[in-house]
């Protein structure tokens, strides 16, 4: 999660999530608790920045995903996430703005091998994260 430009809320968010083949500063996320069952994802290095998903238009399965994945300052109605706990130990992360649209990650692609991050309606592979807690 790449939150440099992220200085001030703007409406369609800003920065840049996707997916890398190492661990670093920038792959490493706060979780933030509100106590009702739902959390946001706070940058370790950018100060008040977020990741943001925006699910609009997301309402059917779509092999690539949909919707856009990216920060925001602060943490609102679109950076506000349920846990949706799988039976192999693993967790989808649910919109609590867009319930039903999910957290998808599509590894490593492209030239740049920065892979995907958006949206989607079901939890399968690309849906399913290992949460780890460093205490």
């Amino acid at each position: 999660m790449d939150g440099r430009e992220v200085t001030q809320p703007k409406a369609s968010g800003a920065g840049t999530v996707n997916a890398q083949d190492f661990i670093s500063s920038y792959e490493m996320l706060r979780l933030v608790e509100y106590g009702n069952g739902t959390f946001a994802l706070g940058s370790n290095v950018f100060d008040n920045v977020f990741l943001r998903m925006d699910g609009r238009g997301v309402t059917g399965y779509r092999g690539d995903g949909g919707g856009t994945v990216n920060c925001q300052y602060g943490a609102r109605e679109y950076e506000r996430f349920r846990w949706l706990k799988q039976d192999d130990g693993t967790v989808g992360i649910e919109s609590v703005k867009f319930p039903g649209v999910y957290l998808r990650m599509n590894g490593l692609i492209g030239p740049m091998k920065n892979g995907q991050v958006n949206c989607q309606t079901v939890v399968r592979a690309l849906e399913k994260f290992h949460i780890w807690n460093r205490t």
